[in-house]
């Protein structure tokens, strides 16, 4: 009788192959940005509105175990724009996603008047990644 080695593979990625996804999430107040989150990292969906200054998710993606993904949500008050810095200048943003409410025009406005420019800047300037940009309503 002759035996044979079975060898299976490790439980867990080994740390040269675990990946890491960061997103920013920005646009004006009130369209959903933390919904858009909430849902997405914990399955929850509510219909309040809770302001944000600045907020940092860490989930791993189901699909993608050896995946982590960062999301970022930066609030979107003009109050807050010196705080913008911190976030838009890591250097490391894989995705950009402006957020604007489709029952807002004026949301869907701030993205080309402001929130696309502010993401050109600092992909152009911000030492890094150049994150892909996407839009959503």
């Amino acid at each position: 009788m002759t035996s044979a080695t079975i060898t299976t593979p490790p439980l867990t990625t080994p740390p040269s192959q675990k990946k890491n996804l960061t997103i920013l999430l920005l646009g004006s107040p009130s369209t959903s940005k933390n919904n858009l989150i909430t849902r997405q990292t914990s399955n929850v969906f509510t219909t309040v509105h809770a302001p944000t200054l600045e907020e940092v998710y860490t989930t791993t993606l189901p699909s993608y175990p050896s995946t982590t993904m960062t999301i970022l949500d930066l609030g979107g008050s003009d109050d807050l724009e010196r705080l913008h810095s911190v976030f838009l200048g890591r250097g490391d943003i894989d995705a950009y996603i402006i957020v604007y409410a489709i029952d807002d025009v004026q949301s869907w406005r701030k993205v080309g008047e402001k929130w696309w420019g502010v993401v050109e800047h600092w992909n152009r300037s911000g030492g890094g990644k150049k994150g892909k940009v996407f839009v959503v309503g």
